[in-house]
């Protein structure tokens, strides 16, 4: 028998590698044996606990400026297309003030949130390797009957687990209604901001079973057979806990619905006011499933 229990992690932050693996092998008369059995996790490493990586501003390297260019960071912005300035202020587009709870706005409000913030910048809240967990089981047997004729079966058994953060919820050119919570312009305004408070979790999962009998054994002058019949069964699904974008039809039924969700408060300074889950309900979630089974037919002879 054996067992073995491992850990690594990098000298900057925490990713930590844990590992545990065992293996036992038996022979009792004509039967032989072995059982191993493992488990991996891993946490998560993060573009942000690397300076290089830390932003999707790639000038500083003589790259590009991968920022979202359309939505900025901070609390987000409102806005109206054309020339023509948002009522009560100069200009068509405005920031959300900074620590607003997105209750009882006014336009001097907005007139007073001062310049809008630079461009979201996605490398913040980017993964650069997903946590995961891992499992596995083996069990195998042979049992030698004759010279001529050897059983042999085996059962495998795998399940893989990653995890991986999404980009916050976002709203890009969300169209907010007249008198709308938030919308004290006595117009239909855009709104693009990032809810860097709600990233959503997204979990992928592939599980496979094998199963396979045989026989196998020694023919006259040398030669040599070996038949046998295998199963794989696996199935693999990726689900997440939330979209990253809120969708214009669902946000106007839960409008129609009410009571409105908030989606000016500040999620950079200040907690949620809405219920959980009342802005994730908006977007639309991506769920992926696929099942695959297979049987192996074979049978071979040589010498």
């Amino acid at each position: 028998s054996e067992l073995r229990l491992g850990y690594e992690n990098t000298f900057d932050t925490d990713v930590g590698v844990k590992t545990a693996s065992f293996s036992h092998g038996f022979t009792t008369g004509k039967l032989r044996t072995l059982l191993t059995a493992s488990w991996e996790q891993s946490g998560e490493l993060m573009l942000r606990e690397r300076a290089f990586t830390a932003s999707f501003d790639r000038r500083p390297y003589g790259g590009l400026d991968f920022r979202n260019a359309n939505i900025p960071g901070g609390a987000g912005r409102v806005s109206r297309t054309g020339t023509v300035p948002l009522p009560g202020l100069a200009v068509t587009s405005t920031a959300i003030p900074a620590g607003t709870t997105g209750v009882n706005l006014t336009v001097t409000d907005y007139a007073n949130a001062g310049a809008i913030a630079d461009p979201f910048d996605a490398g913040a809240y980017s993964q650069f390797a997903a946590a995961y967990e891992r499992t596995s089981f083996l069990a195998k047997f042979d049992y030698a009957f004759r010279d001529w004729l050897e059983l042999y079966a085996s059962a495998r058994y795998a399940k893989n687990r990653n995890y991986q953060l999404n980009t916050p919820i976002q709203a890009s050119n969300l169209s907010i209604p007249v008198g709308y919570p938030g919308n004290p312009f006595g117009i239909a305004v855009s709104l693009n901001k990032t809810f860097t408070d709600l990233i959503p979790t997204r979990l992928s999962a592939d599980e496979t079973k094998a199963f396979t009998v045989g026989a196998t054994g020694r023919l006259a002058h040398d030669w040599r057979y070996d038949a046998s019949v295998s199963l794989a069964d696996s199935r693999t699904q990726s689900e997440g806990d939330a979209g990253t974008t809120i969708t214009a039809a669902l946000f106007t039924a839960a409008v129609t619905a009410g009571p409105a969700p908030n989606l000016f408060y500040d999620g950079t300074r200040v907690a949620s006011p809405n219920a959980p889950g009342t802005v994730e309900a908006l977007t639309t979630i991506a769920r992926d499933e696929e099942k695959d089974q297979t049987w192996t037919y074979a049978f071979q002879v040589d010498g």
